[in-house]
Order: structure tokens, then sequence, then C-alpha cells
């Protein structure tokens, strides 16, 4: 297997480790929402049930809701993806590519206190349940921070995963 696989691969580890057991971003309110993967899988279905309400909540047309839930589905399958590199290295681009862009949204709506703007787009992946309270998602916060240690592994996992598809050198 080529080395740039084997990153790819790795990345694939990585991203699916932040994407199901970290906390990316912590919305605090009336309730307390955790941002995270697992969050994401259960606002699925409420999108395809609930059409209605989220296009008079986004006010969009009809087919970003469709927009949205195709990129929200390619994001919650990207670690797989990165995993299947084995096969076509361009499974490995792909994968890198969603995580990446979640990440740098938050650490942009951050970083110029975008909070608000961007909360809409991560309430696709809040869940105000944890599946075990204040033990899994794990939630490493960053003190007078929204974001959490989460993101930053995002990143580096998709960023991993981008380096890995660029090098092709065979393994001698």
């Amino acid at each position: 297997m080529e080395k740039g696989k084997k990153i790819i691969f790795c990345s694939g580890i990585i991203n699916l480790l932040a994407t199901y057991t970290v906390v990316w971003f912590t919305v605090s309110g009336i309730r307390t929402s955790f941002v995270n993967g697992i969050g994401g899988w259960k606002t699925l279905p409420n999108l395809f049930i609930n059409f209605q309400e989220y296009i008079s909540y986004y006010e969009v047309p009809f087919w970003v809701i469709y927009l949205l839930a195709a990129f929200l589905i390619l994001f919650l399958i990207s670690g797989v993806l990165q995993l299947l590199v084995k096969k076509k290295k361009a499974y490995g681009i792909i994968g890198s590519i969603m995580p990446m862009v979640v990440s740098v949204m938050i650490l942009i709506s951050v970083i110029l206190n975008l909070s608000p703007d961007i909360l809409k787009f991560l309430e696709l992946f809040g869940d105000v349940y944890p599946p075990v309270r204040a033990i899994f998602p794990l939630n490493y916060a960053i003190a007078g921070r929204p974001e959490s240690i989460g993101t930053y592994i995002l990143l580096a996992g998709s960023m991993m995963g981008v380096i890995g598809s660029i090098i092709s050198r065979e393994e001698y």
C-alpha cells in the first residue's frame, strides 16, 4: 500500500473518533447542546419528516434542505470513506474535505464572533441529550471559548487526509 494511503487510513480513524466520540462545540442557553456526529444522526430523519419546518426555520428554498441533507450524510460517512482508501484514493479526498469544511466553519465563526449566524447550521449536529451524560461524548472545553478540542482533532485528521492524498509515492 502507498504511504499516502496509509496516512489517509490513519486520518480516517482519527476523523471517526473525532466525529462520534468528542464534542466540537457547546451551545449554552436554556439547554446546553453538544455538537457532534451523534446529534447529526439524530437530526437526519427529522430533515425528511419535518421538511417544512426546516424550510421556514432556515428561510431557504426547498432544494437547499436537500443539499443540507446530502452534506450531512456525506459528512457523517466521511470517516468510513477514508477507511475505504485501499479501493480508490478519491475516497480519501472526499472524506477529508467534509470534516475540514465543518471544522474550519466552526473556527472561523468563533474567531470572527459569528456564533449566532453559524448556530443555525450547527444545530443540525446538536444533541441536547448525550448518550451517557458527562461521560460520552467527551467534552474537552477550552476555557472561555465555545469550541472544544474536538474541533481541532477533526481539523488535524482532515488535514492528514489531504496531505495523504497529495503523497503518491510507492513504498519500496
